[in-house]
């Protein structure tokens, strides 16, 4: 090997420090220029291959921080922390079985690495497998408290210890439960270490929050327990707001100007501009109202396909449209379809939060539409800012964020309750604004002159593997992810099956075979052999695949606390009837809004009992002409579902109305909602 000169050696090193100093105050792409300067002048130094490897995870270049994670690896085979950063990479890139390989190398050779052992637990809890990832992050905890404890005032050691045990706190909240009193156990669990957290007066946390996330992903399995989630959701986001008040950043234009109500020229006549010329906090611009709509799943994922008809469908008479995404995400057809119907689209380093509140505040947005907040990391954190006149959150995830920044959260008249007089509002931190349509512009997924091209049922059940008709003549189907299926759920499945002898279940897997272990596990306890040899478990499947099986099927049944959304708007374009158990659904009542957008509220679908819904099941698999004519009523009314202008209409008169109005009282905290919100109700 060349012979390395001393002055390259101290270049070398020299240039490795400025980047350290560069990654310290978040300018990685500058970084990464003298990273690849110290690793030219001295390429047998394993530390710059490491922190170039850390700048890419920064910046989001996954694929560039694989190839530099290989390269380190031809360095330093055996060192724990280039093994530890190529689990990294290959994770950044969905390659998570090799990430693993990588991760228990790099934990063999150094058993207390700290972040491996994070990581171990973030693959495990991402699995479903909670136990293994509580089992590495206590040993993590263990080791991080004591490096605390021998040197309390040491910032990164607190940090650190603090992040593992909001890592435990948040893992309490598994995929999937095996009894209805570990959901409750596992609740208490997580209520009391939220609020344990939460009373630390010197909370701090790393500033890579992203590290904090582990596999609880900020607390999104608790909308599946069924509770009120206002709470938890409000605790879990003044954790974060204490240990980085950075998060809670205001754009200038907002700090300026947010107290104002807007009238946009393009929108009003001269005469009614002349009216508002007296009114002090009344603004009249003569421009449109700038909107952004920012997502990181724009692509055929249900975000994105309840969403994107909306964003593409706002007149560019009115409203100058702005999409919002990241630098590195997936896009795809649905991606470029919106790309190209709307003026203008940023992209965001998701990586560096405060860099992309100074990107979206630039925009000076009037109002900011969130399409939904709690499934992707950056997003949640983004969430946090003020960066918009007005902030909205759509029901991408039906819960609420818990922050005090958004101020409305769209929801529909057609998905409250309506035997429940209670108000909704009690469950969100967002004032509530309820439309009067379903509040999406859904395309249909199959034409009504597409629907004799599907397999006939026949086909469909011999290319699944499922038992042909002349065995068992009713298909159910829940076409749900495993961690939506309660356990109090379990007891209605017996009840139906056993009613309805030859009858079988269909149960999609999704991605996660730990889910299907545990699901098979819970059933072969809970429901009798004649029962459980009667389901039948099958794969994810593509969208047409899935089109086909849900023709196919008798009845589907939707599950509770959470039901079906993107999927039933799927179902009802192929006919079939749905059973919805409106008072377990603790969201939003989003079949239900269906079912009556339809104009079929009353029909053989809706339950409002645990005896009624197994009674409308039972009928509707049985009763072969009850089950025809509601197909057919479906079939006859679901166009009211898909690409309705009038809820195009609607976004257009709710943003006009937003910004037109006072903004409702900055919220102090992220609960419930106490003071008067706007709403159309």
């Amino acid at each position: 090997m060349e012979t390395v000169q001393l002055p390259d050696l101290r270049r070398a090193r020299t240039h490795n420090t400025i980047g350290l100093m560069l990654l310290e105050v978040g300018d990685a792409r500058t970084a990464i220029r003298h990273f690849e300067t110290s690793i030219a002048l001295n390429a047998t130094a394993v530390e710059p291959y490491g922190n170039i490897v850390l700048a890419m995870h920064q910046v989001g270049d996954a694929p560039a921080a694989v190839e530099w994670s290989f390269t380190a690896l031809a360095v330093a085979p055996n060192e724990p922390a280039v093994l530890h950063n190529t689990g990294v990479s290959l994770d950044m890139l969905g390659r998570n079985e090799e990430a693993l390989l990588y991760w228990k190398r790099a934990n063999e050779l150094n058993p207390n690495g700290i972040e491996t052992l994070c990581s171990l637990a973030r693959y495990c809890g991402s699995a479903g497998d909670t136990e293994g990832a509580v089992g590495y992050l206590e040993k993590a905890e263990t080791i991080a408290r004591h490096a605390f404890e021998s040197n309390p005032q040491h910032l990164d050691n607190r940090a650190q210890y603090n992040s593992i045990r909001l890592q435990l706190a948040i893992v309490q909240l598994p995929m999937l439960y095996q009894s209805t009193q570990e959901i409750l156990n596992m609740r208490e669990k997580f209520e009391a270490s939220l609020e344990e957290l939460s009373s630390q007066s010197d909370f701090v946390l790393p500033k890579a929050l992203s590290t904090t996330i582990g596999s609880g992903s900020m607390g999104y399995y608790a909308i599946y327990q069924g509770f009120n989630d206002v709470e938890v959701r409000a605790k879990l986001s003044e954790i974060y707001l204490k240990a980085a008040p950075f998060l809670a950043f205001t754009a200038p234009h907002v700090a300026r100007d947010r107290h104002k109500c807007y009238r946009f020229r393009p929108a009003i006549s001269a005469a009614e501009e002349q009216t508002h010329e007296n009114q002090p906090n009344v603004v009249v611009l003569k421009r449109r109202v700038r909107v952004g709509f920012h997502s990181a799943f724009m692509r055929h994922h249900s975000v994105g396909l309840l969403t994107q008809g909306v964003i593409m469908g706002l007149s560019p008479q009115h409203f100058e449209v702005v999409v919002i995404l990241y630098e590195h995400q997936v896009q795809d057809e649905v991606t470029s379809r919106v790309l190209a119907a709307v003026e203008n689209a940023i992209f965001l380093d998701g990586s560096d939060i405060q860099r992309a509140q100074q990107q979206v505040a630039a925009l000076e947005l009037d109002i900011l539409v969130f399409t939904e907040i709690g499934m992707d990391i950056s997003t949640y954190f983004l969430a946090f800012s003020r960066l918009a006149l007005r902030t909205v959150v759509f029901w991408g995830h039906a819960t609420t964020s818990g922050m005090t920044s958004p101020d409305y959260f769209v929801s529909s008249q057609l998905f409250q309750n309506p035997r429940d007089d209670s108000d909704d509002q009690g469950r969100y931190s967002e004032c509530v604004y309820r439309m009067k349509h379903l509040t999406t512009y859904f395309t249909p997924p199959v034409l009504p002159s597409e629907l004799a091209l599907l397999r006939n049922a026949d086909a469909a059940r011999k290319l699944l593997g499922l038992p042909s008709a002349q065995s068992m003549s009713v298909m159910f189907l829940i076409p749900q992810t495993l961690y939506k299926l309660h356990p109090d759920f379990d007891e209605l499945l017996w009840r139906i099956l056993d009613r309805v002898p030859k009858s079988f279940l269909v149960v999609t897997t999704g991605n996660t075979p730990v889910l299907v272990e545990q699901i098979k596990q819970r059933w072969r306890r809970v429901l009798p052999p004649h029962v459980y040899r009667r389901v039948y478990f099958v794969r994810r499947l593509e969208t047409t695949e899935f089109l086909e099986l849900a023709a196919a099927a008798h009845v589907v049944l939707d599950p509770f606390p959470v039901g079906g959304g993107r999927s039933s708007f799927e179902v009802f374009a192929v006919g079939t009837p749905i059973v919805a158990h409106v008072p377990r659904t603790s969201i939003l009542q989003l079949t239900l809004g269906m079912y009556r957008a339809m104009g079929m509220e009353d029909e053989a679908g809706i339950a409002f009992s645990d005896d009624e819904y197994v009674e409308k099941a039972v009928a509707l698999a049985t009763n072969h002409t009850t089950r025809q004519n509601l197909r057919r009523r479906i079939l006859a009314n679901s166009h009211r579902l898909y690409e309705d202008h009038a809820v195009i209409d609607e976004w257009e008169g709710f943003l006009a109305a937003i910004i037109a109005a006072q903004p409702p009282e900055i919220a102090t905290t992220g609960r419930a909602r106490t003071n008067e919100c706007y709403s159309s109700a």
